[in-house]
């Protein structure tokens, strides 16, 4: 009936400023995890920029079938580390951490798989005479 308007053509450029990848580390990865590791992360940082480190995700995956075993999303206390709980012995997990600004979002998530140790404080045996 009355037609389509012309294009209107914008031409415009990405900002290259982005949340940088943590680096994160597991004391005792890849093979001798303890079943409450601390995973830690470096410091926030901000490629061509600054930014506010306004929370931090973390998350703890069984490889074996994918479920999460430990999770603290949006965490605006814990911002480069945490103690995760909740593992088995000797169990591979994906150690998971990513940072979150206040102006340019999330950093990918950075991961790390390693297998918790086969030690454990055993129950004692009690006897009663």
């Amino acid at each position: 009936m009355y037609g389509s308007s012309n294009w209107v053509e914008v031409t415009g450029t990405t900002l290259d400023i982005y949340v940088e990848n943590p680096t994160l580390t597991i004391s005792g990865a890849p093979n001798n995890i303890t079943l409450s590791p601390t995973l830690t992360g470096s410091a926030f940082s901000v490629y061509n920029g600054t930014d506010t480190h306004v929370s931090t995700d973390y998350r703890v995956v069984k490889v074996s079938d994918n479920s999460t075993i430990f999770e603290s999303l949006g965490n605006t206390v814990n911002l480069t580390s945490i103690q995760a709980t909740g593992l088995e012995k000797t169990t591979t997990y994906k150690f998971m951490v990513r940072y979150n600004g206040a102006l340019y979002g999330s950093s990918s998530w950075t991961e790390i798989n390693g297998t918790t140790l086969d030690i454990y404080i055993e129950s004692p045996v009690v006897t009663v005479s």
